[in-house]
């Protein structure tokens, strides 16, 4: 005789083994924008055609508001090549963390430019960070990105970055949302008529002879004098001098303080 069956207390029917299949994908949907997007080098093309392209560097993030452009500082050359999927330094501890909810807002996709060539620093100024073929470069990685995620682009220079960007602003304040200086090497301009949201951001103890806060406190308070500009100011405590040259190490690359200074940015562009 047989019996009837009955399912055993781990047995599931047909039916329940496709809503448990759905709730999976429902919670894994859920949890997929806590995590990156993409990461990956992608090449931008002069706006003219000519010469070699701008190699950057590019952090998706998975739900993004805006684009942040970093100019690095030193000689600007990081040597970027196809098929990287990842950077470190300060670009992984300072700039990375902006593209990632778990981190910060993660509400930026974070492009990092990358030099074809090195950029002369010279002791004094570098001009080479002013040059027509420089900043051609910078408007073009502006205008790919702007096209690319149709989002508002800011701009980060930092150190001798912070030079290109100041010129960049000053000739073409109508591709940007605004910009952020950290670590500015001196010779930094910023005029009162600029009308872009400005953040300084220095370390405190910053040793470099190269970045004088000093000289950026009398450009904030004279621009905040002249009301015409939204522009604040951050220092950055905590962290380490690290060790070797202090232009290249240490409280200059917010070395240990690395949150509070993305967490400075963060909360700037978010505010406007």
């Amino acid at each position: 005789m047989l019996l009837p069956k009955h399912p055993g207390p781990f047995s599931f029917g047909r039916r329940s083994i496709m809503r448990a299949s759905w709730f999976l994908f429902a919670l894994l949907l859920g949890v997929a924008p806590l995590c990156p997007a993409g990461a990956e080098v992608i090449p931008v093309p002069m706006a003219d055609g000519a010469d070699d392209p701008t190699q950057t560097f590019l952090w998706e993030s998975p739900h993004p508001k805006a684009v942040l452009i970093m100019i690095p500082g030193g000689e600007g050359h990081i040597g970027l090549q196809p098929g990287k999927t990842d950077l470190g330094g300060i670009y992984s501890r300072v700039f990375k963390p902006l593209s990632e909810p778990a981190q910060s807002s993660g509400n930026l996709h974070v492009v990092i430019f990358g030099s074809p060539y090195a950029l002369p620093t010279d002791p004094v100024f570098p001009t080479s960070r002013i040059s027509s073929d420089h900043q051609r470069r910078i408007e073009s990685v502006v205008r790919f990105y702007r096209q690319r995620f149709g989002m508002p682009a800011w701009l980060q220079g930092h150190s001798n970055g912070a030079i290109s960007v100041a010129e960049f602003i000053r000739t073409h304040r109508d591709l940007v949302a605004g910009a952020i200086l950290s670590s500015s090497r001196v010779g930094v301009k910023v005029g009162a008529d600029v009308g872009l949201p400005i953040l300084f951001l220095h370390h405190r103890r910053d040793a470099c002879s190269k970045a004088n806060p000093a000289a950026d406190v009398d450009i904030y308070e004279s621009l905040r004098a002249a009301g015409k500009t939204d522009v604040d100011f951050a220092w950055v405590d905590g962290g380490t001098a690290g060790r070797g040259d202090v232009c290249h190490a240490g409280y200059h690359m917010f070395l240990g303080s690395e949150e509070d200074a993305y967490r400075a940015v963060d909360r700037f562009i978010a505010g406007r």
